[in-house]
């Protein structure tokens, strides 16, 4: 397969003569008042030609594309991916070989979110296009990005999530006969050993010795055995311990409740969470916490066949508790059970962080914008929620309240892994995860929402989308301040 090559993107300290550049401003009361004052004696003539400078607006002028952020006092970080997007599609049509992007004056937190989306934006998957590049018309060669030399470190910070995160999204796109379970499993093998990370595989046959019956259930219709690549990153006299866990269904039919054949193909995005995990990971090995942090990534299908498992069945669970599966489509929440068990139960950890393309109730909910959050410690939510402030992944927290257990209390069994009224979908599905974690502080992210769109959402291109690695990275700072 041939892809197509990407400009290069670099950070410069000095401005480069007769390049085409970017310049930002905002319009209030009909005056343009730009980020960097080089650009000021463009004021007038930008407002004679009636050019408002309103978020997302673009226009070009003696070879400097300008484009609008707003109102100041109304300019949220997010909104800095908007702005970058417009002045990507700007330069796109100027097919320029050197174009630079001028970020000085931006705060620190609207500055990440402008780096970030450049280097998103700019990323496409085209692993299977067979097109040649040389059919292709070219963009620019290069874009660089010039800021103030104190914003060097937020700018190295947001490339590190940018790259993760593009990572995240080619793996997470490929389709299940790429991305089977063995594969994903080797994938994450040959990051841990690039990012020299320890690693290990649980097989199914030491699922079946561990009594791992619930993520084997899932797994039980497939041809292909399920896997559980594990990531260790260890920090010298690190005092707290972090598990990730993301849900990595390689495809989800649904299994015997098969789903409607309008939109399967999305299934494959149902690994979303797993591949997250991986991407953190990756991060991780960069920006060397003070943490202890260990990722767990299940890996399965969830496919029909003689020897799937049968609504009303019943089975044990890692850590003892007796589940009826009234619904083989509420597997992710099946497999996350007997994981989030065996790490509190293996690891110790002070913290947990689940991610997972959980349920469709939290899609109708909050739909692509934000992913949902519960959990069983406030103060842990509200580390997760200021994290998610910087802009990149937004967070929306619903209750979990013992009322919600209540709902999936089973009738054969301890549990059943879906209510009987349809009721609050995303919070008993949490209640229910909330049965497997005894001691840590525990966080849910349903990211059903927000880990691949249909369209383009600002700054990504449709497909996966990398949700939850940004919020959880900056999680990861807040731990590394907190006392708690």
């Amino acid at each position: 397969m041939v892809q197509k090559k990407e400009p290069k993107v670099d950070f410069i300290s000095e401005d480069i003569a007769g390049a085409t550049h970017v310049a930002f401003c905002f319009g209030e009361s009909g005056k343009v008042k730009f980020l960097s004052r080089d650009y000021t004696k463009y004021g007038p003539k930008l407002e004679e030609m009636k050019f408002k400078a309103s978020l997302g607006d673009s226009i070009l002028l003696d070879n400097t594309i300008f484009v609008g952020l707003g109102e100041r006092d109304k300019f949220k970080p997010r909104h800095a991916r908007k702005a970058a997007v417009s002045a990507l599609g700007f330069v796109r049509t100027l097919r320029k070989k050197e174009v630079v992007i001028d970020a000085r004056g931006f705060e620190a937190g609207h500055f990440k979110n402008l780096i970030f989306s450049v280097y998103v934006n700019l990323h496409k998957y085209d692993e299977f296009k067979t097109k040649k590049e040389e059919d292709e018309p070219a963009e620019s060669e290069n874009v660089h990005l010039y800021f103030d030399s104190w914003n060097m470190d937020n700018a190295k910070y947001a490339r590190i999530i940018a790259e993760s995160v593009n990572y995240v999204r080619d793996i997470a796109n490929r389709p299940a006969n790429i991305a089977s379970p063995q594969a994903m499993a080797e994938e994450a093998k040959v990051l841990a050993v690039k990012s020299k990370l320890s690693y290990k595989l649980l097989t199914k046959k030491d699922m079946q010795k561990l009594g791992m019956n619930a993520l084997l259930a899932v797994a039980s219709g497939s041809a292909r055995e399920p896997t559980l690549p594990i990531i260790e990153y260890r920090a010298p006299g690190a005092k707290k311990t972090l598990v990730l866990i993301g849900k990595g269904l390689t495809f989800d039919s649904g299994g015997i409740s098969l789903k409607p054949s309008k939109g399967m193909d999305e299934m494959k995005f149902d690994k979303s969470g797993a591949c997250a995990v991986l991407g953190m990971m990756k991060a991780i090995a960069q920006l060397k916490p003070s943490l202890n942090v260990i990722g767990l990534m299940p890996f399965t299908e969830n496919m029909p066949g003689g020897s799937a498992t049968k609504p009303g069945d019943i089975v044990k669970a890692y850590n003892g508790k007796t589940i009826e599966i009234l619904n083989t489509d509420a597997e992710g929440r099946l497999v996350l059970a007997d994981v989030l068990a065996y790490a509190e139960d293996k690891y110790k950890p002070d913290y947990i962080i689940d991610l997972a393309t959980l349920t469709g109730a939290c899609v109708v909910a909050l739909g692509s914008y934000a992913s949902g959050m519960l959990t069983n410690d406030q103060s842990f939510a509200d580390m997760v929620k200021n994290a998610s402030k910087e802009g990149f992944d937004e967070v929306w927290q619903l209750p979990l309240w013992e009322e919600y257990y209540d709902m999936i209390k089973g009738k054969y069994a301890d549990l059943k892994n879906i209510s009987d009224t349809g009721e609050a979908g995303t919070i008993t599905a949490a209640a229910f995860l909330g049965n497997f974690v005894s001691k840590a502080k525990w966080v849910h992210l349903d990211i059903a929402g927000t880990a691949y769109h249909s369209r383009p959402i600002p700054p990504f291109d449709f497909g996966a989308t990398g949700a939850g690695i940004s919020v959880v990275l900056e999680t990861i700072k807040l731990l590394e301040k907190s006392k708690a």
